[in-house]
């Protein structure tokens, strides 16, 4: 780097710091979000469609990325439980990016790199690559991170919300299916009077341990032939997935359009609000602020408003609290039963006579048009049989396995097709299609509220009171 740069970009970081930091929320005040969902097309009318294609292209790369990242980051936590000289990743979205960068090319080399994860990827995934490395030119930091960020909640969520029910599961085989048995030995491990190899013993939720818990766990249900569990997350959808662009990013992309008009990018909040309507027409909401941030896919968007307000704190009720209020304002009682059959069963009695009302799976998915899209997926299917053969070779093997070696086949035969399916995955059909079905489940929900004022009456003259879900015994394979 030449002298004067050099002098330039420490003056800079000096002004950085002397600037003193102004923050928008003070004590006593929080942020409030809220999102409205439409089409895309909707924000670009007229002169702003030009740039679709290219947000589209965008919406692409990002998701080729994702699954090269996913696919590393599951070869390199099988090398890990194999005894390899690899340290636990840092399961965080500045962490897991390394995995992303990894995945990719770029013009200038980065100073940091991960050597372990690099030295995975030269090893497991790039005989199998055949040039299919996509370069992040162009690509923002945040769009990485905002991915990273996914996989690492979908990672903590998995270890973390589904451990107690395999720990149960391996319990109630070992009592042979006994369930009684299993609860008993369960609830002494709990208080201490036994041990068990699987049972977590630190109360705080360590990744790192319950990993190895749940790997342990895996390799005992593949030893009794028993169905096993995903404990590393992995993305097996073809069809692109969601972006998030901020103002950078969109910079960034645009890089060209935006330098024409003289933007820089050390002064991108002075001029956001101009860069975002030369792209979009975003509207305003009442009381609402635009957030400067816009979920997309190439087809749907949502857009993120924020406001800032007082802390309302709202104390607690107790039950005969709740009790008097409704006796006070003479409001009527419905329960709701959730289910699975029917997601909501209600009923309530009004002098002497009976009311019910149910919304039934079967009408959910008869009013989102679940078949219906289903049937056309495989019109489009049959018109090309060689995503039919490849996914049916793709299904004979098994991506869920700890092994290294079993998932190595796997690996080799999903990058071998991988392009295939993208090119047929990745047409707007598919997420016009996802849309169409959000859209119509909403209007489904939208008319079932609508028949419960009908037939209970207003909102703020009847009362809900929700069932428990607790139901111990199960329907099988619900």
């Amino acid at each position: 780097m030449p002298p004067k740069r050099k002098k330039e970009e420490e003056k800079k970081k000096e002004e950085k710091k002397k600037k003193p930091k102004t923050n928008d929320i003070k004590k006593g005040e929080e942020e409030i979000f809220t999102c409205v969902q439409m089409s895309l097309q909707k924000l670009m009318p007229r002169g702003r469609m030009k740039h679709l294609p290219k947000i589209e292209e965008l919406v692409k790369r990002m998701h080729v990325i994702h699954t090269h990242a996913s696919l590393l980051f599951n070869a390199y936590l099988r090398r890990l439980l194999e005894g390899a000289d690899l340290k636990f990743p840092d399961v965080t979205m500045n962490g897991l990016s390394e995995f992303y960068y990894a995945v990719t090319k770029g013009k200038r080399k980065r100073k940091k790199e991960n050597q372990d994860i690099k030295s995975v990827f030269e090893k497991e995934m790039m005989p199998f690559m055949k040039d299919q490395m996509e370069s992040r030119e162009g690509i923002d930091g945040n769009l990485i991170r905002e991915k990273a960020g996914e996989m690492a909640t979908a990672f903590k969520n998995n270890l973390q919300t589904h451990y107690w029910k395999r720990f149960y599961k391996i319990l109630t085989i070992e009592c042979d299916g006994d369930k009684k048995k299993a609860q008993r030995i369960f609830n002494e491990i709990q208080s201490g009077k036994t041990e068990h190899c699987f049972f977590l013993k630190k109360k705080k939720d360590n990744l790192e341990e319950l990993f190895y818990l749940t790997a342990k766990i895996q390799k005992e249900l593949k030893k009794k032939e028993k169905k096993l569990c995903a404990v590393i997350p992995l993305t097996t959808s073809n069809v692109p997935g969601c972006i998030a662009l901020d103002t950078t990013s969109l910079y960034m992309w645009f890089y060209k359009e935006c330098a024409a008009n003289g933007w820089k990018k050390d002064a991108l909040k002075e001029n956001r609000n101009e860069i975002w309507n030369k792209f979009f027409k975003i509207k305003k909401k009442k009381n609402f602020n635009f957030h400067f941030r816009l979920v997309t896919n190439g087809v749907k968007c949502s857009i993120m408003y924020s406001r800032v307000q007082v802390k309302q704190e709202v104390p607690e009720k107790t039950e005969e609290e709740i009790r008097q209020e409704v006796i006070r304002e003479r409001r009527i009682p419905v329960g709701v039963d959730p289910g699975k059959h029917n997601i909501l069963y209600m009923v309530s009695k009004e002098g002497g006579k009976r009311k019910e009302l149910r919304y039934s799976n079967v009408q959910r998915r008869f009013e989102g048009f679940g078949k219906t899209a289903q049937k056309l997926l495989e019109k489009r299917k049959k018109k090309n049989p060689q995503i039919i053969q490849i996914e049916k070779e793709l299904s004979n093997y098994n991506s869920k396995d700890i092994s290294v070696d079993v998932f190595k086949k796997y690996l080799k035969k999903k990058l071998e097709h991988l392009k295939e399916l993208f090119d047929f995955y990745s047409h707007l059909w598919f997420r016009k299609q996802r849309w169409e079905r959000v859209k119509s489940i909403q209007s489904s929900e939208d008319r079932f509220f609508n028949q419960i004022e009908k037939t209970f009456g207003k909102k703020e003259k009847i009362l809900l009171c929700y069932g428990l879900w607790n139901r111990k015994q199960q329907i099988k394979g619900k």
